[in-house]
């Protein structure tokens, strides 16, 4: 029997196995688009019905004690590891009503053999995103969270070599696949928290492996740049400074190089304009707590997490977890997101990026309004609000209502609160009468013109 089976290895399997892989490499044409993964499903079959006679010859030798069991359980490893490629080439070939049971059985079969890790978390992997493309959220967690346990619990040391070596990378390769994954599912199962967290490692993993696995740097960056985001929204400006200084770090070794440096401008523009949006927030909080008579530092929430990426020198801002509490504090900070608001504005233009360059002038605004709330001088206060209006009243005038309608709307409320925010000022300091009318009727105008273009319903783009 031994002699036999390791004849089927070597002159069978192996070969048939390394034909399988060419097959699957080809790019067959549109109108057969599975011409050659269906060749090699034809051969992995066969494969599998050999090696299926194999192990019922041993189960048969075991019933009489000739056959050692480590024998068994290689035979049995190998049928389920066909089983299971067998499975995945079906649902790549849109045969997942065959494909899904056969993934499963592979499943099964695998937890009852040892030495199959590897396999295993791939089956629990392909379970997962089929269960998640399903929409089956809490069945593909399950999934996903037995195939990293299987990476916590199994880790490779270090240093091993050949076949060790081979293994852990593929388990390092499983277990980011299980992680990318989860943080779509807990984000579908409503836990950012969780999806962050996921997300993150993933992001940390991708640069651990670089050395083997190209990283895609514009891609990291705008993902690190997302996961800012994430952070930004729960007012945890540390964890939002340190992604986005991990994503300047990598776009910016992008950038740098001859090969990869091409169309990084876009990812470039979105980390300046996620760095302006950090210190906007900062600024918003800290004229809230002003205005509540909270210190600043009481008003931030505690970190979410403690991000760290497997990299060195990721600039933070010292002051970053700290909120300005006077003017001059404030005043920095403003300037620091007026920087960044200027940088994404070169790439952002308004001819190609109306969107973009309009949310930008927006952010503008509300940064003057934040920094005015710390100026104890009126007429500064004033001067301030008033240069919210001059970007926007120069660019009103060039959108067309009917294509950028919610943008024109937008800009004529902002416009419009801005000069009744001048119309109170000069009220309550007492301007000439005429000024007073003459702010008051640019609010109105604008007020006014917001209203009539819903009432008739012009524009519904932007």
């Amino acid at each position: 029997m031994a002699e036999g089976w390791d004849n089927f290895l070597s002159a069978v399997y192996g070969p048939k196995l390394q034909e399988v892989d060419l097959l699957c490499e080809v790019e067959d044409p549109e109108t057969e688009p599975f011409k050659s993964k269906e060749q090699a499903i034809g051969i992995l079959e066969q494969l599998h019905t050999e090696a299926c006679t194999y192990l019922k010859s041993v189960l048969a030798r075991n019933s009489t004690s000739e056959e050692p069991p480590k024998t068994t359980s290689i035979v049995q490893g190998i049928c389920a590891k066909l089983l299971l490629r067998i499975g995945k080439l079906c649902v790549e070939t849109e045969q997942s009503g065959k494909g899904v049971p056969l993934v499963r059985q592979a499943v099964e079969k695998l937890e009852r053999v040892e030495e199959n890790l590897v396999e295993l978390q791939e089956g629990h992997n392909t379970l997962g995103i089929l269960e998640c493309n399903r929409s089956e959220y809490k069945t593909a967690e399950k999934h996903l969270k037995l195939s990293e346990d299987l990476y916590l619990k199994n880790q490779i040391a270090n240093g091993v070599e050949g076949d060790g070596k081979a293994r852990k990378e593929s388990m390092e390769d499983n277990y980011v696949q299980a992680c990318f994954y989860l943080a779509q599912v807990y984000g579908y199962l409503e836990d950012p928290i969780k999806s962050a967290a996921y997300c993150s490692t993933t992001l940390g993993f991708q640069l651990k492996v670089q050395d083997r696995v190209k990283l895609d740097c514009a891609d990291w960056a705008q993902n690190a740049a997302q996961l800012a985001g994430f952070y930004l929204s729960n007012l945890d400006f540390k964890s939002t400074a340190y992604c986005l200084g991990a994503a300047g770090v990598v776009i910016q070794n992008c950038a740098n190089s001859d090969e990869d440096g091409k169309g990084c401008e876009d990812v470039l523009a979105n980390i300046a304009l996620a760095w302006a949006k950090l210190y906007s927030h900062q600024l918003s909080a800290a004229r809230a707590a002003m205005w509540a008579g909270v210190p600043g530092q009481l008003a931030l929430k505690a970190t979410l997490a403690d991000v760290s990426f497997p990299m060195t020198g990721v600039p933070v801002p010292e002051n970053v977890h700290r909120l300005p509490t006077n003017y001059e504090e404030a005043r920095d900070t403003f300037n620091l997101a007026m920087r960044y608001c200027r940088t994404a504005a070169e790439y952002y233009v308004l001819d190609g990026f109306v969107t973009e360059h309009v949310n930008i002038m927006m952010d503008l605004s509300v940064l003057y309004k934040d920094l005015a709330a710390f100026e104890p001088d009126p007429k500064r206060q004033m001067a301030m609000h008033l240069k919210r209006a001059k970007p926007l009243e120069v660019i009103l005038p060039e959108l067309n209502p009917q294509i950028f309608g919610g943008l024109t709307k937008q800009m004529g409320h902002e416009l419009g609160e801005v000069y009744r925010t001048v119309t109170d000022l000069t009220v309550d300091h007492k301007h000439r009468p005429a000024k007073v009318c003459e702010y008051a009727e640019r609010a109105a105008s604008h007020y006014s013109a917001v209203l009539g273009a819903i009432e008739g319903g012009s524009g519904a783009g932007g």
